[in-house]
C-alpha cells in the first residue's frame, strides 16, 4: 500500500497539472424568431450605447442603410420600409411578440425609446413562414437588456437641442443571484417652428409658403424583471405617451390640429428547461388610446385598441444536431373609435426543425406556420433556409411564404373602407455571401418577392381614399455591406438597388426609392469618440404631385461624445448636428423638413464606461 501511495506521490510530483479554468460563458435563451439558418441579421446595439442617448429607436435605425424610414419631423410619424415594402408589411416585434396598430397595422417607431431597449435587430427579407402576418418585407426586433453583474447601476441622462427639445432619462438595473430588475423612465418636450415649402411651382417664380409649429410631449416608461425558482417567470412593461400639435396642411392654413397617443405594453412569461425539453409559456397585453382633434373644424377622433394573447412554444434537442419546436398563439385585437367599432381574432400554429452540422458548418431550417385570422385563413405558409461556411466565408439561401391580412382601418374605416378585401399572399426569397477577411466584413445579397392582391390605397372621387387589391407587385434588388474596423477606427458603407413595381410590372410603387446608401465612420481616441454618417436616398414617385417626381437628397449627421471618469462613476457628454448639410428632403407630397439642428446630452452612471 505504501508502494502504491508512493508511486501516485511521484508521478502527481512529476507531471504537472493540467487542469485549466476556463472563462465562464452566459447562455442566451433560444427563440423561435432570432434567425433561423438562411436569414441576415443585422444588430444595432452598438449605436445606442456609443450614439446620441437620446435617439429614438427611429433615428438608431436609419442610420443604416438596411431599412428606409419615412421621418415626418421630430417627434412625428416615423415608419420604416424594407426592400421596397409597406409600413404595414413590416412586422415590429417587442420581446418576442407582435406590436404593430390594429387600425394601422404599423408601429410609430419614433415613439419607441432606444435608450430602454437593450437591442434593436434588422432582420431584412420575407419570413412569413417563421414570424408570421406582415413579415413580407422585413422585420424589427426589439429587447430588454439585464446588466451581467450584481450591481446595481443608476443612469440619469440629460439632453438639449434644437426646437426647443429637452429631456431626461433615468435607469436603474441590476442582478442579484437569480433576480434581475430594470425601471427607467424618460420624458421629453419639444417645441417646434419651422417653414414648410412644396418643391412645385403653379406659375413660374411663385411658391406657397406657410408656417408650422409642433409641440411634443413624451412619457417612456420601462420595467422587465427575472425570478428563478424551478420555472423561470419574467415581467416586461413599457409605457409611452406622446401629445403632439400636427402642422397645418396647405389647405387648412389656419388649422391646428393636436394628437395624443398612450400605449401599455405587458409581457408574463414563464420557461421551464429540462434535460433535452423547453417549455415556453406567455401573456401579452397592449392598450393604446389615440386622440385627434382639428380645431378649426371641430373634427374629434377617439380610438381605444385593446390587444391580448398568448403563447406556448415547446423544443427538443436530439443528438445535438436536431432541435424540432412547436409554437401556438391567440390573439384578440379590439378597436373602439367614433368611426368604428371592430374586431378580430387570429390563431396561429408553426413546427420547426433545425439542424447543424458540426463537422461541416451545415445549418438547415424547415418550418411551417398556419395562421386563421377571422375567416380567413393564410394557407400553409412554409420556410426553407440553409447555410455553408465559417466565419472566413458562409452562403445563405432561403424561401419563404407570406401573407397579411387587412388592418381593421382596410376593412371598416369611414368613409373609404373595404369589407370585399381578400388578404395579401405571395412567395419571397434570397441568396447571399458573407465572410470576414482580416479587418474586413462584408454581405452580398440578392432577394425578390412577389405578392398578389396587394393592399393599396389609392384615392378616388370627393378627396375620399379607399384600398384596393392589386393584382401583383413584384420586388427585386441586391443589397451590399462592407465593414472595416482597425484598431479604435470603424467605417460601414452600404447600399441597395431595387426595382419595385405594381400591376403587374406596369406601375412603379410610389415614395419608394430605387437607390439608397449610407456611410457611418467613427474614431475612437481613448475617452473621444467621434461618428459620422452620411445617407443618399434617390428621387421617388409622386402620384399626388404635379411633376410626379419628389427629388432625391443627400443628408449628414456629426456625432460627438467624451467621457470623463470620477472614481467609481462615469460622465458622458454627447452632441450632435443632424443634417449639416441643410437639404430639405422629402417625405411626402408638398412638406419638406427642417434643416440643420442640433442636440447635447449629459449622461451620468455609477459604472465606469469602457475606453474600448
Amino acid at each position: 500500500m505504501w508502494y502504491w501511495m508512493a508511486v501516485v506521490a511521484a508521478s502527481m510530483a512529476a507531471k504537472p497539472d493540467s487542469t485549466k479554468t476556463l472563462p465562464s460563458v452566459s447562455v442566451r435563451d433560444y427563440r423561435l424568431s432570432d434567425q433561423p439558418a438562411g436569414s441576415s441579421s443585422i444588430p444595432l446595439n452598438r449605436r445606442i450605447t456609443s450614439g446620441f442617448p437620446g435617439m429614438s429607436a427611429a433615428e438608431i435605425a436609419n442610420q443604416d442603410g438596411g431599412v428606409v424610414l419615412r421621418l415626418q419631423g421630430p417627434g412625428l410619424l416615423a415608419t420604416s420600409q424594407f426592400r421596397g415594402g409597406q409600413a404595414s408589411q413590416t412586422a415590429v416585434f417587442w420581446e418576442g411578440i407582435p406590436i404593430g396598430n390594429a387600425m394601422l397595422g404599423q408601429q410609430d417607431l419614433a415613439l419607441l425609446p432606444a435608450a430602454l431597449l437593450g437591442e434593436i435587430r434588422l432582420t431584412p427579407g420575407s419570413q412569413g413562414g417563421t414570424l408570421g402576418n406582415q413579415a413580407i418585407a422585413g422585420s424589427l426586433h426589439f429587447t430588454q437588456s439585464f446588466l451581467s453583474n450584481s450591481l446595481w447601476t443608476p443612469t440619469v441622462t440629460l439632453q438639449t437641442g434644437s426646437w426647443g427639445q429637452t429631456a431626461v432619462l433615468a435607469a436603474l438595473e441590476g442582478a442579484i443571484q437569480n433576480q434581475r430588475l430594470k425601471i427607467a423612465a424618460f420624458k421629453q418636450q419639444s417645441f417646434n417652428d419651422f417653414q414648410v415649402r412644396d418643391y412645385f411651382s403653379f406659375t413660374p417664380g411663385f411658391k406657397r409658403q406657410t408656417n408650422a409649429r409642433q409641440d411634443l410631449q413624451a412619457a417612456r416608461l420601462s420595467l422587465a424583471g427575472d425570478l428563478a425558482a424551478g420555472f423561470k417567470y419574467r415581467y416586461h412593461l413599457l409605457y409611452t405617451s406622446a401629445d403632439r400639435q400636427i402642422p397645418p396642411t396647405l389647405t387648412q392654413q389656419n388649422s391646428s390640429a393636436r394628437q395624443q397617443d398612450h400605449a401599455v405594453r405587458q409581457v408574463i412569461q414563464f420557461d421551464r428547461t429540462a434535460s433535452r425539453n423547453r417549455l415556453r409559456g406567455r401573456m401579452f397585453h397592449q392598450w393604446e388610446r389615440l386622440n385627434y382633434q382639428d380645431d378649426a373644424t371641430q373634427i374629434f377622433s377617439d380610438s381605444h385598441i385593446q390587444d391580448w394573447g398568448m403563447e406556448v412554444f415547446w423544443s427538443r434537442s436530439i443528438n445535438k444536431q436536431w432541435e424540432l419546436s412547436a409554437q401556438s398563439s391567440l390573439q384578440r385585437q379590439q378597436v373602439y373609435s367614433t368611426v368604428y367599432e371592430a374586431g378580430l381574432n387570429r390563431i396561429s400554429g408553426q413546427l420547426q426543425a433545425n439542424y447543424q452540422s458540426l463537422r461541416n458548418n451545415f445549418q438547415f431550417t424547415g418550418s411551417v406556420r398556419v395562421e386563421q385570422a377571422g375567416t380567413q385563413f393564410s394557407g400553409l405558409q412554409p420556410y426553407l433556409g440553409m447555410s455553408l461556411g465559417d466565419s472566413a466565408i458562409r452562403w445563405t439561401a432561403q424561401v419563404s411564404g407570406h401573407f397579411r391580412h387587412p388592418t381593421l382601418n382596410d376593412l371598416f374605416w369611414i368613409p373609404g373602407g373595404n369589407r370585399e378585401l381578400k388578404p395579401e399572399q405571395g412567395w419571397g426569397g434570397e441568396t447571399g455571401l458573407a465572410g470576414q477577411k482580416g479587418i474586413v466584413k462584408f454581405n452580398l445579397s440578392t432577394y425578390w418577392r412577389s405578392t398578389q392582391q396587394l393592399i393599396f390605397w389609392r384615392p378616388l372621387n370627393a378627396g375620399i381614399w379607399s384600398p384596393v387589391n392589386l393584382s401583383d407587385a413584384l420586388a427585386v434588388g441586391i443589397e451590399a455591406r462592407i465593414k472595416l474596423r482597425w484598431r479604435q477606427f470603424e467605417a460601414t458603407t452600404s447600399g441597395q438597388w431595387g426595382r419595385f413595381t405594381r400591376n403587374e410590372g406596369k406601375e412603379k410603387m410610389p415614395y419608394i426609392p430605387t437607390f439608397t446608401a449610407t456611410q457611418w465612420l467613427e474614431q475612437r481616441l481613448g475617452l473621444w469618440h467621434l461618428a459620422l454618417s452620411v445617407q443618399y436616398r434617390s428621387s421617388v414617385e409622386d402620384p399626388e404631385g404635379i411633376n410626379g417626381r419628389l427629388p432625391g437628397f443627400v443628408i449628414a449627421d456629426f456625432f460627438l461624445k467624451r467621457g470623463f471618469l470620477i472614481g467609481k462613476q462615469s460622465l458622458a457628454f454627447s452632441a450632435m448636428i443632424r443634417n449639416f448639410t441643410n437639404e430639405e428632403y422629402q417625405v411626402v407630397a408638398w412638406r419638406a423638413m427642417p434643416g440643420i439642428n442640433w442636440g447635447l446630452a449629459l449622461q451620468w452612471s455609477l459604472h465606469q464606461i469602457s475606453q474600448q
